[in-house]
């Protein structure tokens, strides 16, 4: 029985393959730790890629105040990008390519929507606004697929 008991408090005591062990446990963690991180950075570097694209889209909106065209074509090129993407029945953009949308309205000095060719109640001009929505849908290395988006909204009169 001592003999028994000796045998297990040598064993208990042995250091040997400990660094093998604790490498074994902890480089699951560091993977996933890089991957998470690897994914996090992905998504704050699209962002500010759409909110660069959103800049370039309002100072095409505020010089050609109509075409919409013109206003995707300069938020796409400010991505290096040359086809926008589609949104699906869900809305969901597809994977790594940009959705815009540009929509215009007006709305009097009250706040209520107005159309554009007409006068508000006070007899003047509503004002005229653009909004650009910009939506990239990224494929994650960790976490699913998610959405990053972008909107602004300029004033044109």
């Amino acid at each position: 029985m001592k003999t028994l008991f000796l045998k297990i408090v040598s064993l208990l005591k042995r250091e040997d393959g400990t660094a093998a062990i604790e490498s074994c446990m902890f480089s699951p963690l560091l993977v996933l730790s890089a991957l998470a991180i690897s994914d996090i950075g992905d998504r704050a570097s699209s962002r500010m890629d759409l909110d660069q694209a959103l800049r370039a889209g309002s100072q095409v909106a505020m010089l050609n105040t109509t075409n919409d065209v013109a206003i995707e074509g300069a938020a796409l090129m400010a991505l290096g990008e040359s086809v926008k993407g589609t949104v699906d029945l869900e809305g969901n953009c597809s994977i790594n390519k940009t959705c815009i949308d540009v929509t215009h309205y007006c709305e009097c000095s009250d706040g209520l929507s107005s159309p554009c060719d007409e006068l508000c109640p006070t007899l003047y001009p509503p004002s005229a606004f653009v909004s650009i929505s910009v939506k990239r849908r990224i494929d994650g290395l960790l976490f699913p697929d998610t959405h990053v988006h972008a909107k602004t909204e300029v004033r044109l009169r």
